[in-house]
């Protein structure tokens, strides 16, 4: 089931650029999460942010904003580029993505509890042709 929680992460995250630039607070706590999950992997610039979410610099900026008073990243000065600064995932940040990802797996399998595993196999291989599409228009 991660791996269907994954995947509605990602396609939110291209279908979301083509939704309006206001943020409202629904679509805020999925970002905020969306966020989480991009710099736990590496660091990430601001810019890189902006461009995998389709919102702007300011929104961005907002959402880090809030991120850090809560004590979920860091932004550090680039070790390359000393004018920039990298977004980094904090103890407390990774802590908040295991719950979450525990949270969303058992969810998950709640959803899909009655499904036969041919229909699990099938919806999981359109979610990935879906996305497959979406990044195609990307670029």
């Amino acid at each position: 089931m991660q791996n269907l929680n994954n995947l509605f992460l990602e396609i939110f995250t291209y279908l979301r650029k083509y939704f309006k630039q206001t943020v409202n607070h629904t679509q805020g706590r999925i970002i905020e999460k969306i966020i989480l999950y991009k710099v736990a992997h590496k660091p990430t610039s601001i810019h890189e942010l902006v461009t995998y979410t389709g919102l702007t610099q300011a929104n961005i900026s907002q959402i880090l904003k809030k991120l850090e008073t809560e004590k979920l990243i860091k932004r550090k000065i680039n070790k390359k580029d000393q004018r920039y600064k990298d977004v980094h995932i904090t103890k407390k940040g990774r802590q908040l993505i295991k719950t979450f990802k525990k949270q969303q797996s058992k969810r998950f399998s709640d959803i899909f509890r009655n499904f036969e595993a041919e229909d699990k196999r099938r919806i999981k291989k359109l979610l990935h042709e879906l996305l497959t599409i979406l990044k195609k228009y990307e670029h």
